[in-house]
């Protein structure tokens, strides 16, 4: 049986169990920090595959998936944003970095993003000099 997502109550859950380090700095570095490695788990999944040949485990990766939604939320939470505005702004830049529809060329350009100097790079780190 399927339940449709219902965004501020899983907010409600969220907040209700984001108890330590929930506000400022710390709310952000908690939730980051967790989103991140929950993200690792499934990635570590994924390596896996990719290695070893290894398929992942379904249940554990939906868990874990769970895990960085549950991260996410939080993140959203302390940021004080919704899932809305989150993608309103990520179809924004998406838009602009392809307007034609993905291509490689257009994801190295990255056209929302202003080019940036190489002048303050240490060039003997740079592939090719």
């Amino acid at each position: 049986m399927s339940v449709r997502f219902d965004e501020f109550a899983f907010r409600a859950f969220v907040k209700e169990l984001f108890q330590a380090k929930n506000t400022g700095v710390d709310g952000q570095l908690h939730a980051a920090v967790g989103l991140a490695g929950e993200a690792a788990e499934i990635l570590d999944q994924m390596k896996k595959l990719w290695v070893y040949g290894k398929l992942p485990d379904r249940a554990e990766v939906l868990e874990e998936m769970g895990d960085v939604f549950h991260y996410f939320t939080m993140l959203m939470i302390v940021m004080g944003t919704d899932l809305n505005e989150v993608t309103e702004n990520n179809t924004t830049k998406l838009n602009k970095r392809y307007p034609d529809g993905f291509t490689k060329e257009a994801a190295i350009a990255r056209a929302d993003k202003a080019p940036k100097a190489f002048a303050d790079f240490d060039h003997e780190c740079i592939p090719g000099n």
